[in-house]
């Protein structure tokens, strides 16, 4: 008998898009390090992410506590947060 690998169920979410061949695309990971006493489910429902036409992504996460952070990611890397506590 295999063993199973996870002790939770994995959850992974995503989006798709069109590539069109010569056409700069971006595309955004978000990675959120919890334990196995979150739910998975919750934590996606917490995050939204959107990329503009100028490859700038912003990317909403609402906490635990209902606090708010906005992190900005633009083409050539920069960054930046914003929290509404």
């Amino acid at each position: 008998m295999q063993q199973q690998e996870y002790t939770v169920k994995p959850v992974t979410t995503f989006a798709k898009q069109k590539v069109i061949p010569g056409s700069a695309v971006t595309f955004v990971t978000i990675i959120v390090p919890h334990t196995a006493l979150w739910k998975a489910e919750d934590i996606v429902k917490a995050i939204s992410a959107q990329t503009d036409a100028t490859h700038q992504s912003n990317v909403w996460i609402t906490l635990a506590n209902k606090n708010n952070l906005k992190i900005e990611i633009t083409k050539e890397g920069n960054w930046k947060v914003e929290r509404n506590e």
